[in-house]
């Protein structure tokens, strides 16, 4: 007969948010070896939501991050603003606030993603093909009246 080894289940909620603190710090260490700046510090403010008690360990985390990229400012993750039965409102990396339903683990606005999609494509602001859509879109404007 084998003996399986299994992990001490935690007992109490503090214990969980610890738990889940510690995995957010896991992550940020392996976004930072990765050089996913975003994600290391979307990690770094999750874990402080989760166990503030860590907050040396925060600390040191968020200053090693703006020391990495001193010629910009340092990115603000996505944060649950509002949570409630029906969905949570998020604070965008870039400020605005959007609504999405529970379940959904997205941190980022439609714009902000649509921009990484458009970026990640290769398309810029100058582009031949968005000059045509924005010409058409123009000449297509439908008024309705009030």
């Amino acid at each position: 007969m084998t003996a399986q080894v299994q992990e001490r289940l935690p007992r109490s909620g503090e214990e969980i948010r610890r738990h889940y603190a510690t995995q957010c710090l896991e992550a940020a260490r392996t976004a930072w070896r990765g050089r996913q700046y975003e994600r290391a510090f979307e990690m770094i403010s999750r874990g402080m939501e989760l166990d503030p008690s860590r907050a040396q360990t925060w600390e040191k985390a968020l200053a090693a991050l703006v020391q990495v990229l001193p010629h910009r400012q340092a990115p603000r993750a996505g944060r649950v603003v509002r949570s409630g039965m029906w969905g949570q409102s998020v604070e965008c990396s870039c400020g605005r606030i959007f609504g999405r339903p529970n379940g959904d683990e997205s941190l980022r606005c439609l714009r902000c993603q649509t921009r990484a999609r458009l970026s990640a494509a290769g398309i810029t602001a100058d582009d031949a093909g968005l000059t045509r859509i924005a010409a058409h879109n123009q000449r297509a404007k439908v008024v309705i009246p009030e």
